[in-house]
């Protein structure tokens, strides 16, 4: 049927839509953000099974934006008016890229006339018109996105810092080591976090060619590698992904008749990577960092956590208590879920009565609705929170969903 019916719409849940830990999600705004994934998604199967989906999948995503708006309360994560800007500028761009790449479009060629700033005003303008939405709207859909994210930012940057600690201690432990005598590639398959490591180590041959120039450690990894002599030990460099230090044991340097016999094939080599241009011709440069190369060893201590917020997310949801008041959510749990998550104060037969109405009524087995409901009842009764933050007993009042399902 049309809207987005509700078990109960009257008392503590009139126009609720969710709770997660007692944190109101309304129906105004799961309708909203319902519209979106349906406009977004491209759900396989037929309109019934897709609506449930798009219902249930609605549900999740805004039960774990509710966890972490939670979180960011915590953290006292902030927006600021600069993150709003960027993100009103980033949505303005976005709608003009999307105009330009269809010619002749009237409004993409008023845009291009126009300076950048008014461009992207005007671009935000029909892009609201287009989204269906007002100002505040958007601004407090992107209020959320921009906490959601700036939460994350705040739980990896902290789990990083906590990591690189514990990695400046391990640094300090493998340098007394190797003092002691002990063999690289032996450390390695003690201490490394990279998939060298069961080999302790091993690179193999590395050309500086390889190395990513365009980047601010480049300059100490090259240096690192090719700078060390054979035989010896790098410094410890920092990269992104963590401090690695290397053991250089071989070389082949550009000189000598084994490099005078390989330089037409390696200008060959560098001529076909540039087949688009048949007048290329390699510089010596060039063909002396492709042959140029060392046999290395590697530890690499990793300094960031990168599924530290995942994992964080999933342990909050493990210990939440979410509340579905959305019968089509209910009904995809009914259907497809191991346990139901009405609104703590229903019972089984509330909704055996609402479900015995449905298409699929007659040949449901109704002891699952008993049994996944009890899978999903929370170990105890949670608190509510009201609008002012403090906590009061969830009413026991079964009635309620009964005679608001009626309605």
């Amino acid at each position: 049927g049309p809207g987005s019916p509700l078990l109960i719409n009257d008392g503590e849940w009139e126009g609720i839509a969710l709770k997660v830990n007692g944190r109101k999600v309304d129906m105004a705004h799961f309708e909203q953000t319902y519209q979106m994934i349906v406009e977004s998604a491209r759900m396989p199967g037929n309109p019934a099974d897709m609506a449930l989906d798009a219902y249930n999948y609605t549900a999740q995503y805004l039960g774990e934006q509710e966890l972490i708006l939670a979180k960011a309360e915590e953290l006292q994560v902030t927006v600021t008016e600069a993150d709003l800007k960027k993100a009103r500028s980033e949505a303005a761009q976005g709608y003009v890229q999307q105009l330009e790449a269809k010619k002749g479009n009237v409004v993409s060629d008023a845009f291009s006339g126009l300076e950048k700033r008014k461009a992207e005003k005007a671009a935000f303008g029909v892009f609201l018109q287009a989204s269906g939405l007002t100002e505040a709207q958007w601004e407090s859909e992107a209020r959320r996105n921009l906490m959601v994210e700036n939460t994350r930012t705040k739980i990896q940057e902290a789990a990083d810092a906590e990591l690189k600690t514990k990695m400046e201690a391990k640094k300090a432990e493998i340098d007394g080591k190797l003092k002691e005598g002990k063999k690289f590639a032996d450390l390695a398959k003690e201490y490394s976090d990279d998939d060298r490591k069961a080999e302790g180590g091993e690179m193999g041959w590395i050309g500086s060619g390889l190395l990513q120039k365009d980047t601010d450690y480049y300059e100490a990894q090259r240096k690192a590698l090719f700078d060390t002599p054979v035989g010896q030990i790098s410094e410890w460099v920092d990269i992104p992904a963590g401090f690695v230090r290397y053991e250089v044991y071989d070389r082949r340097k550009a000189e000598g008749p084994d490099y005078d016999k390989a330089k037409p094939d390696l200008i060959e080599q560098i001529k076909a990577e540039h087949a688009d241009d048949a007048e290329y011709a390699p510089t010596d440069e060039e063909i002396k960092e492709r042959y140029d190369q060392v046999a290395a060893r590697q530890i690499m201590l990793r300094t960031s956590a990168p599924d530290k917020f995942s994992e964080e997310i999933n342990k909050l949801k493990e210990e939440a208590t979410f509340e579905y008041n959305n019968i089509y959510v209910l009904a995809h749990q009914a259907l497809n879920e191991p346990k139901l998550q009405p609104p703590a104060e229903t019972t089984a037969e509330q909704l055996e009565t609402i479900a015995k109405k449905a298409a699929v009524g007659p040949d449901y087995d109704f002891q699952l609705i008993r049994d996944k409901l009890e899978a999903g009842k929370p170990k105890s009764k949670p608190g509510l929170i009201n609008p002012g933050g403090e906590k009061k007993e969830a009413a026991d009042d079964g009635a309620a969903a009964t005679d608001s399902a009626a309605k």
